[in-house]
């Protein structure tokens, strides 16, 4: 079987018209989508991508696995998606414009073959090469461009996503940063920073032109992942294609830009739409994560395995039977946590369950503790939020003290989950970067 994971970094379900978006952002996209399998309610289990992605390709919850920044490997007692295809015979590669993913010490090692690749008219006959060289192929495919700050989709394109009320905002600090192709001098995250302490408030007019831009870059992204499908169908006898985001990107919503921060729906919630064949188009309702994806694969091709997953698998989804209602998905923000299930979300702090000495074991001893991990100590004594997806979809009207019994229900999934979490956390690995990777993330304003 080809197999093509296909992930749009920062791509959120909900500015597609697949899930309901009444901008035509992806007319391709949602093409394939009316003759695939649609998931509806499809998590990230990170609002940021090394931890998202470790936590697809492991099967496994984030903190398990103590990824907490861009210069660690999780433990070689963990199985890995492509490794474990490897061992069957498959051919396992990563394509990425992220230097990041390529750094031979961390997350391309788990790939027998890694190239950087940009989204230019070199992808796609790439993408051809790679489908004819086996049967039996893993392709993890990532792109991060136009989508994921900055957004610098060509303005012609941005001008179709513009209000006619809204104006382009003239000498925008904001706009100019988080808009240009090569910001120079103060970066993507100085200016997200001030913005997310709330030293620089960005204007209603700034806001809509950056979703405009950001609209364009899935609009310019769509035409791209049309033709990968198709090139995977052209020239694959099996195949599974599985269009997916590592997480969202916030505007604001909840009072912050980007990601990495909180865990509200624009950075959690994710497209997931899966040809398996052609074998099939209709929606499916029910929560599923994205690290139900390796268990997924595994049922898929019919192999035994003796190791511990966190994920469940969907396979049976992608037969037209349907799923357990019981499932849940859980998203790690270290140091806030949320679970979902059944279209309740209960958005929490891991210092609401574990003591700070508890807690600070998935800190890396060899990292400095971050503000954002001290912030624990002060979130813990903030109520912790439940909300009803299908009536508050914006996640502003927490019921946690009117519905007493949902909200001790999910709290007692989240022990469950930390109690998993406790016994099985392995130690990650150090995986230096250099010069090259540094250079780039501070380009995408990591650093």
């Amino acid at each position: 079987m080809n197999i093509c994971i296909l992930i749009v970094d920062c791509l959120r379900a909900d500015h597609l018209g697949c899930y309901g978006y009444h901008k035509n952002t992806s007319p391709n996209i949602d093409s394939i989508a009316s003759q695939s399998v649609l998931f509806k309610n499809a998590y990230a289990q990170s609002n940021w991508t090394a931890p998202s992605f470790y936590s697809m390709i492991a099967g496994k919850y984030p903190p398990t696995l103590m990824i907490n920044w861009m210069d660690q490997k999780i433990n070689r007692d963990f199985v890995v998606l492509p490794e474990y295809l490897a061992e069957k015979g498959y051919l396992t590669g990563i394509f990425t414009p992220f230097k990041i993913l390529l750094n031979p010490n961390a997350f391309s090692s788990h790939f027998t073959e890694a190239k950087e690749l940009s989204l230019n008219e070199k992808a796609l006959p790439e993408f051809r090469e790679w489908i004819k060289k086996a049967k039996n192929s893993f392709l993890f495919f990532h792109t991060a461009e136009y989508v994921h700050e900055p957004y610098f989709a060509d303005k012609q394109d941005v001008q179709m996503f513009l209000d006619k009320a809204t104006s382009v905002p003239d000498n925008s600090e904001i706009v100019k940063i988080l808009t240009s192709k090569h910001t120079k001098k103060t970066s993507i995250m100085d200016i997200s920073r001030k913005i997310n302490t709330h030293l620089k408030i960005p204007s209603k007019n700034e806001i809509k032109y950056l979703i405009a831009c950001y609209d364009a870059g899935i609009y310019h992204i769509d035409r791209f992942v049309s033709d990968i499908h198709k090139v995977l169908q052209e020239e694959s006898e099996d195949y599974l294609f599985m269009l997916i985001a590592d997480h969202g990107q916030a505007f604001m919503e909840h009072n912050y830009i980007g990601h990495g921060i909180g865990l509200y729906n624009e950075v959690l919630q994710v497209p997931l739409v899966v040809d398996y064949n052609n074998s099939g188009s209709f929606q499916v309702p029910e929560t599923v994560q994205l690290m139900d994806i390796f268990p997924t694969i595994i049922e898929l091709l019919e192999y035994e395995t003796d190791f511990k997953l966190d994920g469940q698998s969907f396979a049976q989804a992608l037969k037209g039977q349907k799923l357990n209602n019981d499932r849940i998905a859980f998203a790690d923000g270290s140091p806030r946590i949320c679970v979902i299930k059944n279209n309740y979300k209960l958005l929490t702090t891991y210092l609401k369950y574990w003591d700070f000495k508890t807690y600070s074991k998935i800190l890396q001893s060899h990292h400095r503790i971050r503000i954002r991990d001290l912030l624990g100590l002060i979130t813990q004594f903030g109520r912790e939020k439940l909300f009803d997806l299908r009536k508050n979809s914006g996640e502003t009207n927490n019921i946690s003290r009117q519905e007493k019994e949902i909200h001790k229900q999910l709290r007692a999934e989240i022990k469950n989950v930390l109690d998993d979490v406790l016994s099985e956390m392995r130690q990650s690995d150090e995986a230096p970067i250099d010069e090259d990777i540094k250079k780039q993330l501070e380009g995408l304003g990591y650093l």
